[in-house]
C-alpha cells in the first residue's frame, strides 16, 4: 500500500514505518495503525482500526498489585492478636540503650556575661549545663540581642568545644553577634539534641601538663602547655578550649583551637596554645578542657 495515505490519529503524522503486512508504526508517537484487509503494496482499506501503544499497562499493573499486597500486609500486622505482645510503655531507641519518649534532652546557658570589641562585635560567654537525664550532643544555643521594646535586632549561634555532655556535667560556650544596633536585653534559645548512639559516649582519658598562663606581647594573655594520652587506644579530631575568668567567676575570655599532632597514640602528647585576646583585666583563674574520639571504637 502507498504509506502516504495513511495519517495517525492520535498525533496526525503520516511518516510510518511497516512492521508487518498490515501493522504500521508511527514514527513520532510510536502508536500502531492496522489496516484490514490489505496486502502489502495495494491501496488501504477505508475500514481502518487504531490500536493505542500501551507502554504503559505493565508498570501500572506492577504498581497495582504492589499497592494491594502492601494494604494486605498492613492489615495483618494491625489485626490485634496476629503478632508479639507489645509493652504500653512507648521507648525512642537511642543506639543500644532504649530512652523513655518522655525524657527528652534539657540544657540551661547560664552565668552569662559579655564583652564587646573595637568593631562593635559582642561575645557572650557563660556555661552550659545538661540539666536533664539524658546525655546532650555538641551542646549549641542561639542567643539574640534586643531592643529596649523587645524587638530582635541581631543573633548568633554558639557550639560546646564539648562533643557529648553528661547529665551534671557543663562546658563554657561562647557567643559572637556582629555589630548589633543596640542590645538592651538578650534572648536565648536552648537546642538540645540527645546523641543517635549512647554506647560509646565515653571520652578517651587525657591530662593537661605543663600548663602555664602568662601576659601576651601583643594583647590579653596566653595558655600554654602539653596535653597527653592516658587510654589505651589512639585518638584523633583533639580539639582543647580555655576560659578565663574574674574573681566573681565570670568568664571573661574564651578561645579554642585543634592541635594539630593526631592521630595521638597512647602515652603520647601534643603542645597547644591558647590566645585570649582583648582580655585587659588580670583572670583570677582559668579552666581547660578538651573533646577528642578514638580512632577505632573501643570495646
Amino acid at each position: 500500500m502507498n504509506k502516504s495515505t495513511l495519517q495517525c490519529s492520535q498525533c496526525s503524522g503520516v511518516s510510518f514505518t511497516q512492521i508487518s503486512d498490515t501493522h504500521y508504526r508511527c514514527e513520532y508517537c510510536g502508536s500502531i495503525t492496522i489496516v484490514e484487509g490489505s496486502k502489502p503494496g495495494s491501496a488501504a482499506s477505508p475500514a481502518m482500526r487504531v490500536q493505542k501503544k500501551r507502554s504503559w499497562l505493565i508498570p501500572l499493573l506492577a504498581a497495582s498489585l504492589f499497592i494491594i499486597l502492601g494494604t494486605t500486609t498492613a492489615i495483618l500486622l494491625l489485626e490485634p492478636g496476629s503478632g508479639p505482645a507489645v509493652s504500653k510503655r512507648i521507648c525512642r531507641m537511642v543506639g543500644a540503650v532504649n530512652h523513655p519518649a518522655g525524657e527528652s534532652p534539657r540544657g540551661k546557658f547560664y552565668r552569662i556575661s559579655r564583652r564587646q570589641d573595637v568593631l562593635g562585635n559582642i561575645y557572650f560567654f557563660g556555661w552550659y549545663r545538661n540539666t536533664g537525664t539524658v546525655p546532650i550532643i555538641r551542646p549549641r544555643i542561639t542567643l539574640f540581642c534586643c531592643s529596649n521594646t523587645g524587638r530582635k535586632v541581631a543573633a548568633g549561634r554558639g557550639y560546646s568545644a564539648r562533643e557529648n555532655l553528661l547529665p551534671g556535667e557543663e562546658t563554657p560556650i561562647r557567643v559572637l553577634v556582629h555589630h548589633p544596633a543596640q542590645c538592651d536585653s538578650i534572648k536565648v534559645i536552648d537546642e538540645p539534641r540527645a546523641p543517635y548512639r549512647t554506647s560509646d559516649l565515653r571520652r578517651p582519658s587525657m591530662t593537661f601538663r605543663n600548663v602555664r598562663l602568662i601576659k601576651s606581647r601583643y594583647s590579653g594573655y596566653e595558655i600554654t602547655g602539653e596535653l597527653a594520652n592516658n587510654d589505651g587506644g589512639s585518638v584523633k579530631s583533639l580539639r582543647v578550649a580555655g576560659i578565663l575568668t574574674n574573681a566573681n567567676g565570670r568568664i571573661i575570655g574564651y578561645d579554642s583551637s585543634f592541635v594539630s599532632s593526631t592521630p595521638l597514640a597512647p602515652g603520647d602528647y601534643s603542645p597547644f596554645l591558647l590566645r585570649f585576646l582583648g582580655v585587659k583585666k588580670v583572670p583570677a583563674s582559668y579552666s581547660l578542657e578538651y573533646s577528642c574520639h578514638f580512632t577505632k571504637r573501643m570495646q
